[in-house]
């Protein structure tokens, strides 16, 4: 199996369609797994997994009704089989010419987090043209903004039941 996943935030489908078309090279060749959560339910959620089933490494979940991106998160990082998880939403297309070099960055430096290039039309939202290590100082910059974004399992498996608990307790800092 591959080392990370892709999370997908389904919201609509014919964005999660173009999303995984996108692609589907490195799909199809096993190079990255697809976790494709439906905080819905919507119902052309199932449609859509249906025809990317038969991917190995695709996993869909359904949450029975909506619960939230906080939540609906969390739920992604305890069902991760992988050793890291990439967060996207369904309008995120990831740039599938950088995907060797970050399985690479990923494979030499085992990071617990990293904040890949993302692009907002034109220009650089977070992350840079290089490889750097991130200062506690600057980590808010580079994960103001989730898509994107890749987390080593193993060091967030700790994350869901705090955040989680502070959701139960309606801390506004657990919404973010």
């Amino acid at each position: 199996m591959s080392p990370h996943h892709r999370h997908i935030d389904l919201r609509s489908a014919p964005k999660v369609r173009e999303s995984l078309d996108h692609m589907l090279t490195v799909l199809s060749s096993g190079q990255i797994g697809v976790l494709l959560v439906d905080d819905g339910p919507n119902p052309a959620a199932s449609e859509v997994a249906a025809e990317y089933a038969r991917f190995a490494g695709f996993t869909f979940l359904r949450n029975g009704a909506n619960r939230g991106y906080a939540r609906t998160f969390c739920r992604s990082i305890e069902s991760c089989e992988t050793e890291y998880l990439m967060a996207l939403s369904d309008d995120d297309l990831l740039e599938i010419e950088s995907i060797g070099h970050i399985e690479d960055v990923l494979l030499r430096k085992t990071p617990a987090f990293a904040s890949p290039m993302y692009r907002l039309g034109s220009a650089i939202y977070h992350g840079l043209s290089k490889t750097q290590a991130i200062a506690a100082s600057e980590y808010i910059n580079c994960s103001g903004h989730a898509p994107g974004l890749i987390y080593r399992i193993s060091k967030v498996r700790p994350v869901p039941p705090l955040l989680l608990g502070r959701l139960d307790e309606a801390k506004a800092d657990a919404l973010c």
